[in-house]
């Protein structure tokens, strides 16, 4: 079992569709987020803008990050224990912003960081990259639950994005956020339409 200190803890953002709705994914995430805020204490920092289905131009009236956050305010969760970030649109921003905004001013050197399990090995490389050697980050992944139908093709995804996200950090220096922000402006995270998979059944 890990043990937290007095810490913050990061819950990444999964999506929320028209109607304001967190996805499953994101609820199971801020689910486990409350157990370690249980056995642990510390903050929560929710993170999100909108969802990649929205339209710039016509946003909607809430953003994942405060859907978040009242979902942790039902679940009895003071508002003083909970941050909000409402502006990243991706992983590299939310690091950015987690890092920048939160832990530096503070001067907090260690976090944990809620995603999903199929989601670990990009987050963990894109928080590593800018948060650097000098501060301990805890990953903890919740499980996906998949058919083995939707199992390949869901991981091949990730894996492609794993890939787009080291090839745009390959030159940032460890802890570089600077760095790593400005090369997350330009990002193309578009995948092809079709997108060659492995059985899993």
């Amino acid at each position: 079992m890990i043990t937290f200190h007095t810490m913050i803890i990061i819950v990444l953002g999964s999506g929320i569709d028209k109607k304001g709705r967190l996805s499953k994914e994101t609820v199971k995430r801020l689910k486990e987020a409350h157990e370690i805020y249980q056995k642990s204490g510390g903050v929560f920092l929710v993170t999100g803008k909108y969802s990649f289905s929205f339209d710039e131009k016509n946003p909607p009236s809430f953003t994942e990050a405060q859907t978040m956050a009242n979902h942790l305010e039902k679940l009895d969760i003071k508002k003083e224990d909970i941050l909000i970030d409402e502006e990243s649109k991706d992983t590299v921003f939310s690091a950015y912003i987690a890092k920048t905004k939160h832990l530096m001013p503070q001067n907090k050197k260690e976090a944990v960081v809620v995603t999903s399990d199929t989601h670990l090995n990009r987050i963990e490389h894109i928080f590593s990259k800018v948060f650097g050697d000098d501060y301990k980050l805890n990953f903890v992944g919740t499980p996906t639950i998949l058919s083995c139908g939707n199992k390949g093709i869901v991981m091949a995804k990730q894996n492609m994005l794993t890939q787009k996200a080291m090839k745009l950090l390959e030159e940032v220096e460890e802890g570089d956020h600077e760095e790593a922000r400005k090369k997350a402006l330009n990002a193309d995270y578009s995948l092809p339409k079709d997108i060659d998979y492995k059985k899993t059944c």
